[in-house]
């Protein structure tokens, strides 16, 4: 299965097996999240490097102050619920760094991110989730990372954001 991860230093494309992806994905959310997944815990999990197919770094260009301005206006981080505008499925994770694209873990398409809506509850375990989606469904579900507790949420219009539903 190919995984591939774009960060400020470059995109990188591995191609691993796919029960080792999914501890990498459970691994980066767990840093995301709680930060406290030390390198050494990946390194040992995944026991030895992944086979890298390629690997592409940032190409340098001069400064359009133009063209900086109105990418900043439309790139979001934090945490995020990213449904695919070409197949549907849903992503959810934690943006280190401000994005305006998010590429689909399913179909590997890219989705623009603009005008998103915010996504505000307070778990029963106690943790307040802040979240923001492109998500148009009038009711979506989510589930606490910290306890997996699912939890129905409607959007309000007039805040434009899903709230929990009483």
């Amino acid at each position: 299965m190919k995984i591939s991860i774009k960060a400020a230093l470059g995109n990188m494309v591995f191609d691993m097996p796919e029960e080792k992806v999914v501890i990498l994905m459970n691994l980066a959310l767990q840093c995301a999240v709680m930060q406290h997944t030390e390198t050494r815990q990946v390194a040992q999990v995944l026991k030895k490097p992944p086979k890298v197919k390629k690997c592409i770094t940032p190409q340098s260009e001069e400064a359009d102050p133009e063209k900086e301005q109105v990418e900043e206006g439309e790139k979001y981080k934090g945490m995020l619920s990213i449904k695919c505008e070409h197949c549907g499925e849903v992503g959810n994770f934690s943006a280190k760094t401000p994005i305006d694209t998010y590429v689909c873990e399913h179909c590997g398409k890219e989705t623009v991110l603009k005008g998103l809506s915010k996504i505000k509850w307070l778990c029963e375990c106690g943790n307040n989730w802040v979240y923001k989606t492109n998500r148009t469904n009038p009711i979506i579900e989510m589930r606490c990372i910290h306890c997996d507790t699912p939890v129905d949420l409607e959007y309000n219009p007039k805040h434009k954001e899903y709230r929990k539903m009483e």
